[in-house]
């Protein structure tokens, strides 16, 4: 098999994604639990706000969102979100490599029930990806992405923020929630780390016109505006876990645990 995915494999996968669940089960349960274990293990502090604030019928068809997280430092980030995920809200799904994700049959069969979206070069391009993200979030699913693109950034500040989620949320009509991480430029034993759900930015109708001239623009204001969001409570939320950071650097293995 060639590297990317095949259309067949895309139709796997829409097929698959069909009959992914959007309501969290045992498993989402349990890896929070564990992941918030681990957490107090190593004497981690994760303050948690906003997540109330969720839309109260995700979970529901037509009622998916687009979760959108900075700055994206570590590995810890994406299981700090699912630590602070409420148990009530939609079940997260996320991106995958396409090329890993089609290499055998099990990985077709389960990947796509599990909610994992296929990303590979040369594979139908950004509408694919468009069209695979809206389904699972039209379902009513909370589709997990992490935007930043380019060189390390001073901790109050985020990298560039890339549009590709935009053209999502446009292309699917799901509203954005924008989520602060903080803290995690330093992973020791004791640190601490906030992670904040700021109000959702509504986009409106789905607009499956998204990738025309047009559309690059409305992507292009979108971006900005969810930038110009996250860098209004980056830095405050910094130094607050700055603030709280151990006097010693112990376990700084911690920072580079799977590098």
């Amino acid at each position: 098999m060639t590297d990317g995915l095949q259309p067949v494999d895309v139709q796997r996968f829409r097929e698959g994604l069909g009959r992914a669940a959007v309501r969290q089960g045992p498993v989402d349960r349990g890896l929070r639990l564990l992941i918030r274990g681990v957490c107090r293990l190593v004497g981690w502090r994760v303050d948690v706000s906003g997540f109330d604030g969720l839309p109260h019928d995700a979970g529901r068809a037509g009622a998916g969102c687009l979760v959108v997280a900075a700055p994206h430092r570590a590995w810890i980030d994406p299981f700090l979100l699912i630590a602070a995920w409420p148990r009530t809200a939609a079940r997260l799904v996320w991106f995958g490599d396409g090329a890993t994700m089609a290499r055998s049959w099990w990985r077709r069969w389960l990947f796509p029930r599990l909610g994992m979206i296929p990303i590979a070069p040369g594979s139908g391009g950004p509408r694919v990806y468009a069209s695979l993200a809206a389904q699972v979030i039209r379902a009513g699913a909370a589709l997990a992405i992490f935007p930043e693109k380019g060189p390390p950034s001073p901790p109050e500040a985020t990298r560039t923020i890339a549009p590709g989620f935009a053209y999502l949320a446009l292309f699917a009509g799901a509203p954005v929630i924008p989520v602060v991480l903080a803290g995690t430029h330093r992973i020791v034993r004791g640190s601490s780390f906030t992670v904040d759900a700021l109000a959702a930015i509504e986009v409106g109708d789905a607009d499956e016109e998204v990738f025309s001239h047009t559309g690059r623009r409305r992507a292009a204001e979108l971006t900005e505006r969810y930038r110009t969001t996250v860098a209004a409570v980056l830095p405050g939320r910094t130094s607050l876990a700055d603030a709280r950071r151990p006097l010693r650097d112990r376990w700084r293995w911690l920072g580079t645990l799977f590098h």
